[in-house]
């Protein structure tokens, strides 16, 4: 039995699918809640798999604290999470941001994580922008409009009227979200740096990189994740 206690950490909201005696846990990406996983979870149910979808903190239904957004924060209260949920041999996809988490996560619990998928992920030295994709990011943490952009750019879609069912209810979803949350995480993973961790990242790790996502790139993905890790191999 674990008592992880570590200052600040919250109880994450949590939704459990399926009751299998593998455990897969799907962390979401910056400006998303664990609703981002909806579509791939209307589609995809594996027998013998309990999956657990986690909100953040700041996010959907998880507490909103009045600050601690940053990576090592959020890794804590993934490892509450793991003790709260008895999770011991876990499957870890995560997308974005939450990818950059999974590494993280991967490194400092080993023992636990078995698997993990990194979908588009942040890379541990930080995600290089153009100043007009810095610029597009800064305006989404306040403005609904540019947050819809970039949910739109990401899907490779145009943001027309009427939306596409699938970008309304990420839209939709990205508005349960607490201003601070965005504003203190966007630098946490833009400006990431942990690559000395990657080395202690043991379990096979399978990378999916789009080859026109518009804000990281292949080679980055190349470089700076699938490079320093073991047992990664790409998919793009």
């Amino acid at each position: 039995m674990r008592f992880f206690v570590a200052p600040q950490t919250v109880p994450l909201a949590t939704r459990v699918i399926g009751d299998g005696a593998q455990q897969a846990v799907l962390i979401h990406d910056w400006g998303m809640t664990g609703h981002s996983w909806d579509e791939l979870l209307s589609r995809w149910r594996p027998e013998g798999l309990t999956i657990l979808v986690p909100d953040l903190r700041g996010c959907g239904e998880s507490p909103r604290p009045a600050n601690g957004y940053s990576l090592d924060l959020m890794v804590d209260d993934l490892v509450r999470f793991f003790d709260d949920h008895d999770i011991d041999d876990a499957v870890v996809i995560g997308q974005g941001m939450g990818a950059a988490l999974a590494q993280l996560l991967a490194a400092q619990e080993p023992g636990r994580v078995s698997r993990v998928v990194l979908v588009n992920p942040g890379p541990a030295t930080g995600v290089p922008m153009s100043p007009a994709m810095l610029t597009l990011f800064e305006r989404a943490i306040t403005q609904p409009d540019e947050r819809l952009h970039l949910l739109a750019m990401g899907l490779g879609v145009q943001p027309e009227v009427p939306l596409q069912p699938g970008l309304r209810r990420l839209h939709r979803e990205s508005g349960n979200i607490d201003d601070r949350m965005l504003s203190e995480s966007f630098p946490a993973w833009q400006k990431a740096w942990f690559p000395e961790v990657l080395a202690k990242v043991r379990c096979p790790v399978l990378v999916l990189a789009g080859s026109h996502d518009p804000v990281v790139k292949t080679y980055v993905v190349v470089d700076e994740v699938v490079t320093p890790i073991r047992n990664a191999r790409l998919q793009v």
